[in-house]
């Protein structure tokens, strides 16, 4: 991605609701799925990278429902290098469970020899197995968003060393916090100077939403009308915990101008009204 093409989508990113940062990961994400589907799923570079780790559980299923059974040719190879090394495991086990006579003779020394020798044996045993077993490589995807995220925070920061831009931010949803504190290292003192104002007085607002939602419980408030305030929950998990990193479906059952949005959050209340 040129830097041109990068800035251009986080000015656009500017007037979606939400963080910048995590529109344009959410983008990019998409953009690695279809891809996916289209084209990657059976490339050999691809399916060497899922068996030497795989995607993460999150990953995994949002690859699963958009790719459906297209994804059987990826998964066949990933299940046939998954039974080889957990063969090469079992033949670990195997020969550590085997005990030479040298140390079947050691048993006389006592238990203390014995029991050291014992601990030995599970110790390679257990390295063995992890060497065998342990991935080799991060889940695609989210090796992929933490690349988004470096590059997206120096692409920013140059950006809003301009007056233009910073009012251009000023007028989005800013940064989420897990992103603000990615950025501000990168950023020049006069950049991070200006985001950290500006996370400083969007968290006083929020603040202030509390602050009003918790006077309307009290009885004698009650009965006036309701506002901005009761979405404060929702605007501080949005800061709180960045949507990028987050689920398509959760994505869009937060999202207020989704119009899966309704309906997945009534979903969600009928299964937590049945457990």
């Amino acid at each position: 991605m040129t830097d041109t093409l990068a800035e251009w989508e986080l000015r656009q990113a500017f007037r979606h609701p939400g963080c910048p940062i995590c529109t344009v990961i959410q983008n990019n994400t998409e953009r690695f799925y279809r891809w996916f589907i289209l084209e990657t799923y059976g490339q050999l570079p691809m399916l060497e990278t899922l068996s030497r780790g795989g995607f993460c559980p999150i990953h995994g299923w949002e690859v699963a429902v958009r790719a459906g059974q297209r994804i059987s040719f990826t998964y066949e190879f990933v299940v046939q290098d998954r039974a080889a090394r957990l063969r090469s495991a079992l033949t670990s086990a195997r020969a550590y469970a085997w005990w030479p006579v040298s140390v079947l003779r050691a048993a006389a020394l006592g238990r203390r020899l014995t029991g050291w020798m014992a601990r030995r044996r599970r110790e390679r045993l257990a390295r063995a197995i992890r060497l065998s077993l342990a991935p080799s490589q991060p889940c695609p995807v989210c090796d992929q968003v933490k690349g988004d995220e470096r590059y997206a925070y120096r692409v920013l920061a140059r950006l809003l060393e301009h007056d233009e831009e910073r009012a251009a931010y000023q007028a989005s949803a800013g940064l989420c916090w897990h992103h603000l504190t990615g950025a501000l290292p990168v950023a020049t003192p006069t950049v991070a100077t200006f985001l950290a104002e500006d996370g400083l007085r969007r968290l006083e607002a929020l603040g202030q939403d509390f602050r009003e939602y918790f006077r309307k419980l009290d009885y004698r408030f009650a009965s006036e009308p309701r506002g901005a305030e009761q979405r404060a929950w929702l605007q501080a998990a949005r800061y709180l915990a960045p949507m990028g990193h987050l689920p398509a479906c959760l994505s869009e059952a937060l999202d207020p101008n989704s119009p899966l949005g309704p309906l997945l959050r009534e979903r969600t209340r009928d299964l937590a009204a049945s457990t």
